[in-house]
């Protein structure tokens, strides 16, 4: 058509950083998907640089662990922009956004008090083996992004009918439009960060220290002097902000460590959570927890005038045979999720 506009070819760069993710791609992918995704990353990276902070000291470490390379840090930013909390409309969560499926085969637990897929070390370790085993298979690491997207099996399948290599360029990947379009993501973002145009920054330095409950997170935070959810933020794997019974662990900023062993000493938690039972009454309650009618109404502002079997009151921390755990805030609440039962699952 003469009305055609004519689009000059990207420029190609002389030389392109060394990565294991970039071995193999065509200098013209290259460009186009840096070109690309800088307009997408640059003025949201402030906002996932600083959420990695919190993280990525321990991520990193669990790479090296299982060998894998550096690089794979990357995909955090792709899959959940660095939110340990992020949870999908599938029930993908964490990090490396896992489907609880996915999860199981890798080995990852839940427990009653900690979720696998949000620990930062445990899912690291998990996904950066399963996308090792899916280079091996397919033999190059776009492949092997691709099938950790949309399924190898699938992919598999496809490439039966359509063969494809790295030569062909990325563009006629035989995979979803979703697929490709991931694919490209990583492989743009992984030559913007070699080539400095973005920088993730320096690691928050922690440690893990055990601390003896009872164990009240908001209260050490507000004892620390630490922003609001900075601890829950660290420990995504959390599901409460209380711990009454045992021992559990917790990453704190390396100079604050001792602090927070010392203040956990001697710091309490003020109030916790009661369900109602059968037979309860305001009178025996404030009675039970050395307080008074009036003490329980304020800090239950919103109590009916007659208690209902099964919610839930605060109460002052006096004994907590009854306590009922607290959520941890920064837990999505209230989100349904699709789930297909698999042989062996009970309620």
């Amino acid at each position: 058509s003469t009305n055609a506009v004519h689009k000059e070819p990207l420029p190609e760069r002389a030389f392109y950083p060394v990565s294991p993710f970039l071995q193999g791609v065509r200098a013209d992918d290259l460009a186009r998907t840096e070109a690309k995704i800088k307009k997408q990353m640059v003025r949201h990276w402030h906002v996932v640089g600083e959420r990695s902070s919190l993280v990525r000291q321990r991520l990193l470490a669990s790479l090296q662990q299982v060998g894998a390379p550096d690089d794979l840090q990357i995909i955090p930013v792709i899959e959940s922009a660095y939110r340990p909390y992020a949870l999908s409309r599938v029930g993908a969560m964490g990090l490396w956004q896992l489907m609880p499926a996915t999860a199981h085969s890798l080995g990852i637990q839940q427990s009653r008090t900690e979720d696998g897929r949000r620990h930062i070390a445990r899912s690291t370790q998990a996904a950066a083996q399963y996308l090792l085993t899916q280079y091996q298979r397919f033999g190059n690491w776009p492949m092997a992004f691709a099938a950790y997207n949309m399924g190898p099996n699938g992919l598999a399948k496809r490439l039966k009918k359509q063969p494809w290599t790295l030569q062909d360029g990325l563009a006629r990947m035989p995979v979803p439009l979703e697929t490709r379009a991931y694919v490209e993501q990583i492989i743009g973002l992984t030559v913007l960060l070699h080539l400095d145009v973005l920088a993730f920054p320096d690691e928050v330095q922690t440690v893990e220290v055990t601390l003896q409950a009872p164990v009240d997170i908001e209260s050490l935070e507000r004892a620390l002097e630490l922003p609001e959810s900075y601890l829950f933020h660290l420990n995504p794997k959390l599901h409460y902000s209380q711990y009454l019974k045992g021992s559990m662990t917790l990453h704190v900023p390396q100079s604050l460590a001792e602090k927070v062993v010392l203040l956990n000493h001697q710091q309490r938690p003020q109030y916790i959570h009661v369900a109602i039972r059968s037979g309860d009454s305001l009178w025996r309650l404030a009675k039970q927890y050395q307080t008074s009618v009036g003490h329980l109404r304020q800090l239950n502002p919103k109590l009916p005038s007659k208690l209902k079997i099964g919610s839930v009151l605060i109460v002052p921390a006096h004994g907590y045979a009854r306590a009922k755990p607290v959520i941890n805030p920064l837990l999505s609440q209230g989100r349904r999720i699709r789930y297909k039962v698999r042989k062996g699952d009970s309620l």
